[in-house]
């Protein structure tokens, strides 16, 4: 029986990249949300940062969850997926103005 489970596992995990599995499928025996964000992972923002992206690429929860879950805004999880830093606006803080048209934006 444990033999036909792990080539079960192995066929699903080969299968996950390619999307050829509908996605009840896909996320079969992944951890949940409990386990996956353990306090004792999460030592600091680059290991959150890490299992975030874990979470949305790996086992295929979506951002929404995610963020519902950790209480953060969903936009906070998307740049943290596509590799942008969320601390950073882009904006430099110096020019920035209120009331008045001025903004300058760093690239």
């Amino acid at each position: 029986m444990c033999i036909k489970l792990s080539i079960l596992w192995r066929w699903i995990e080969h299968h996950k990249l390619s999307g050829f599995l509908p996605k009840a499928q896909r996320v079969l025996g992944r951890p949940d949300l409990f386990t996956l964000f353990d306090n004792q992972l999460m030592k600091s923002r680059s290991d959150r940062d890490r299992l975030i992206m874990e979470a949305v690429e790996k086992y295929g929860y979506g951002q929404k969850e995610v963020a519902d879950f950790l209480g953060l805004h969903f936009s906070t999880i998307s740049r943290i997926v596509k590799g942008r830093d969320p601390k950073k606006t882009g904006y430099n803080i110096g020019t920035l103005k209120t009331g008045s048209a001025t903004l300058q934006r760093n690239i």
